[in-house]
């Protein structure tokens, strides 16, 4: 269909356009990360897409994140060119927004610059929103896989999370949650549950820093 007429519905639950490949002589990274927007498995082709879709995973605006979604046939300086963006990511106004993913050290290389930008062009023409995302500062990818072990509801049954996030009405470090929920509840359960609390952003904690029993836990406002 014309780029122009892609709407967010056409694309949900769409089979990637193009599937993850594993390449002779080189350490496998595609795999599939189970997100708990999608309530199901998202493909990805390297850690940075991972890293992409976790970090997607934890937009709270964010609805919809769908792997591979379309290819771009669109004509360039006369020439026919082909793109399979990274992902779509759909935000919770029904916006669309393509990503695709690049390491750092690629970004500025002239035939990727060149890439983005008829993709780009092209994009912006029928109205989508198109982001060129790298490598996320390794600390704060550190905190962010932590916490991401907590994002599966089914995981969370058998904790009491109500009780820990009763005892956050106001900020506090985690060393001293642990030693309020004390001895009813050991710091390895608290511990888990803060993981949950900080992953549905109930409560919220500065991810460019490692997280220790010295840091401060804000609560939400909401």
């Amino acid at each position: 269909m014309p780029l122009g007429k892609l709407a967010s519905h056409h694309i949900r639950g769409a089979y990637p356009a193009r599937e993850p490949a594993n390449y002779k002589e080189k350490t496998p990274t595609s795999g599939a990360f189970w997100s708990s927007t999608e309530n199901d498995l998202v493909l990805y082709e390297s850690l940075l897409e991972r890293q992409t879709i976790m970090l997607a995973d934890f937009d709270t605006n964010i609805v919809g994140i769908i792997s591979q979604p379309f290819r771009i046939v669109a004509l360039v300086a006369g020439r026919r060119r082909f793109h399979t963006p990274d992902y779509a990511l759909v935000h919770m106004d029904g916006e669309m927004e393509i990503v695709n993913c690049k390491p750092h050290d690629h970004v500025k290389k002239p035939a990727v610059v060149e890439l983005h930008t008829w993709v780009e062009a092209v994009l912006g023409q029928a109205g989508l929103r198109h982001r060129v995302v790298s490598e996320l500062p390794s600390q704060r990818a550190t905190n962010l896989a932590f916490i991401a072990h907590m994002r599966n509801p089914r995981w969370l049954m058998s904790l009491p999370i109500d009780v820990v996030a009763a005892e956050c009405v106001e900020a506090i470090t985690l060393g001293a949650l642990v030693d309020a929920l004390a001895p009813a509840l050991d710091a390895p359960t608290v511990i888990a549950c803060v993981r949950a609390l900080l992953w549905i952003q109930v409560l919220f904690v500065d991810l460019d820093a490692p997280i220790t029993l010295n840091s401060l836990l804000l609560v939400s406002d909401a």
